[in-house]
């Protein structure tokens, strides 16, 4: 299966994805990995995986900015063809969402933790929402790390029950 993971950083992918990656690759998965390159690059392109770079700002608010992301995701979808998609952060989770379902493609959706954007509150926080409910299709499941953010996503009517999976944690060993 043919598996493209979007995330916001090489770090993040280095510090919270490396064993889900190896065990994936171990498993015969094609894994494709998408997202800025930073100074853990390095680290993580010794895996047997194809790496997109792509730039993007996680904290801007701009429409064209945004709609340049969600053109270079559906350039990679397009050109890669994955079976399933999986994405962690928010703009990722959001945008390569929107994405999957566009082209009718599986995707994973993991809410790590809703974190500042919730806090921030405003029209923010409810633009956000909204697009995660836009972006929610049949073809979309969700794993959240908490069930405080499950039960946000019910609440909101974001979700029905049977979308999501509330996990012991993700990323960390013990």
């Amino acid at each position: 299966m043919k598996i493209l993971i979007t995330s916001n950083s090489c770090w993040n992918i280095y510090n919270y994805r490396l064993d889900l990656i190896k065990f994936l690759i171990k498993e015969g998965h094609e894994l494709i990995i998408a997202c800025p390159k930073d100074n853990f690059f390095k680290k993580i392109n010794k895996l047997n995986c194809k790496f997109i770079f792509h730039k993007f700002n996680n904290k801007s608010l701009s429409i064209l900015e945004n709609f340049i992301l969600v053109i270079n995701y559906l350039r990679i979808f397009i050109e890669h063809k994955p079976n399933l998609s999986i994405s962690y952060t928010l703009k990722p989770n959001i945008f390569s969402s929107l994405v999957s379902k566009i082209l009718g493609v599986n995707h994973i959706t993991n809410i790590t933790g809703l974190g500042s954007f919730y806090l921030s509150g405003g029209i923010k926080r409810i633009l956000y929402f909204l697009l995660f409910k836009y972006t929610n299709s049949k073809k979309n499941s969700f794993l959240f790390q908490n069930k405080y953010d499950y039960r946000l996503f019910l609440k909101k009517k974001i979700i029905e029950k049977h979308k999501g999976v509330v996990l012991p944690g993700s990323g960390v060993k013990i």
